[in-house]
């Protein structure tokens, strides 16, 4: 059974829906140029060799597995992959998002700069973020490159939602490449419910769905060693997919100690509740610490501009809870916490969502983890 938001997302306006149609219009006709100047075709899926690839969710070998977070529906949901002979000793991994690249860059770990195996034999991971750090996720458009980029890869991995219309448009105009895994996240997930009755699809913010969606990942790319490795030989593919495996364990195991840190910070709150002076995809997060909430924009509102009631209501609701601060999330210009801040008498803090990054964190190595780790220092300052 699908989870209903206590506080309701809005409904996505039809307005909205219209910039994205003709936003992701003029994708299509970039599409059509590559396809022509590319000289694609269209490959009948009976030419291919084997049957579609399909992996179990609930197979023992992936650790973490969040309790309830795949839905009945979801373990029925089958990948499309076209499979096929490929004897290259490298794997072409092309993620949306942040949080896709991390859970990626966390399984695939050296590989993605050196090999791993045999010298002879070695496989080594090309992994490519479309959603460039600091970007507004929401605006992006690929560009002739980013297609073919996906055309090509190996493993293809997104998170699908609203943000990601574009691309289901895009994968039913372009051949797959022969054995390509494409992995729809918030298919894995039982997924929350705004008014429209769509997906929220900020999955990753909940630890349980993070360490769920790790293992999954892993899961994917083993499998595409182990058949990258075929023509060599299965023993030259152990070494690759161990390493996946157990980086994988690894990552979920601190997904889950950086999920108890802020577990505690809010357990230990009087008050569990945080308002925020900003757009708020943190509903997962919420809902899984059962914190209240109350925000200046539902879900990812392109709103910029807070009604005198609502920085009203949230300036009252600071007041009467006593809460000690009202946060923003990051790449934000928090103009509005700042205002409800100001007139509360209390202080602003960024609270991360993760959807992306800037710059500079990125090239500092942060990570789901770090970050959910910084949330959980927030909270304690943030929380009364």
């Amino acid at each position: 059974m699908t989870l209903l938001l206590k506080n309701r997302l809005s409904k996505a306006t039809d307005t909205r829906r219209q910039n994205l149609l003709s936003r992701h219009a003029a994708t299509l006709i970039i599409l059509m140029c590559v396809l022509a100047l590319t000289g694609c075709r269209k490959e009948d899926k009976a030419d291919a060799a084997g049957s579609l690839y399909e992996w179990d969710v609930n197979d023992p070998s992936v650790s973490g597995t969040a309790p309830g977070s795949a839905s009945s529906g979801s373990q029925d949901y089958e990948p499309r992959t076209v499979t096929g002979v490929d004897a290259d000793a490298s794997i072409s991994v092309v993620v949306t998002n942040f949080p896709c690249y991390d859970f990626a860059r966390a399984c695939l770990g050296d590989m993605i700069d050196e090999a791993a195996g045999d010298d002879e034999f070695a496989l080594s991971a090309d992994l490519k973020l479309l959603i460039k750090p600091g970007a507004e996720v929401h605006s992006y458009d690929p560009s002739p490159a980013d297609i073919i980029a996906i055309q090509n890869a190996d493993i293809f991995i997104y998170i699908g939602g609203e943000s990601d219309e574009w691309i289901e448009t895009m994968l039913g105009a372009n051949p797959a490449k022969a054995g390509q895994i494409q992995l729809r996240l918030i298919d894995y997930v039982e997924t929350m419910l705004d008014d429209g009755g769509d997906a929220d699809e900020h999955i990753w913010t909940a630890p349980d769905n993070a360490a769920f969606l790790t293992g999954l990942i892993g899961d994917a790319l083993t499998h595409t060693c182990a058949r990258k490795a075929a023509s060599f030989g299965d023993e030259y593919a152990n070494v690759a997919t161990t390493l996946i495996q157990e980086n994988s364990a690894a990552y979920q195991r601190a997904i889950q100690e950086a999920g108890r840190e802020i577990e505690s910070v809010v357990n230990a709150a009087s008050v569990k509740k945080i308002v925020m002076g900003d757009r708020f995809p943190l509903a997962y997060f919420a809902h899984y610490y059962a914190l209240e909430y109350d925000a200046a924009f539902d879900g990812c509102s392109t709103a910029v501009e807070a009604s005198t009631a609502t920085l009203a209501r949230l300036i009252e609701e600071v007041r009467k809870d006593r809460l000690p601060a009202v946060f923003y999330i990051e790449l934000s210009t928090h103009k509005i916490a700042d205002t409800i801040a100001e007139a509360a008498g209390v202080k602003t803090l960024q609270l991360n969502s993760i959807q992306n990054v800037p710059l500079k964190e990125f090239e500092a190595g942060e990570t789901w983890v770090s970050l959910m780790k910084k949330n959980a220092q927030v909270l304690k300052e943030g929380l009364r």
